[in-house]
């Protein structure tokens, strides 16, 4: 059996985690780590459907950004978001 040691495994699942950061926030792109569907009878009175949204939670690499999206556009936040 192999001994592995743990400060070098512990080491390695940072520079993993790190190099996912930094791919995240040099292509810009955001992934999804949340998201709340608000429908169109929640809230003070009514709401029309064409104001139901998704407020979805993305990570940016460096800190979560929230973004609201229209339901008639979207059926679900997307996993990767790209502001281009």
């Amino acid at each position: 059996m192999i001994k592995r040691n743990p400060i070098t495994t512990i080491l390695f699942v940072v520079a993993i985690i790190a190099a996912f950061d930094v791919a995240l926030m040099a292509s810009g792109r955001r992934l999804l780590i949340g998201e709340e569907y608000i429908p169109e009878t929640e809230g003070f009175g009514y709401i029309p459907p064409s104001e139901a949204k998704f407020e979805c939670t993305y990570f940016t690499g460096r800190r979560k950004v929230h973004k609201s999206l229209s339901a008639n556009q979207y059926d679900e936040c997307p996993l990767i978001w790209s502001e281009n």
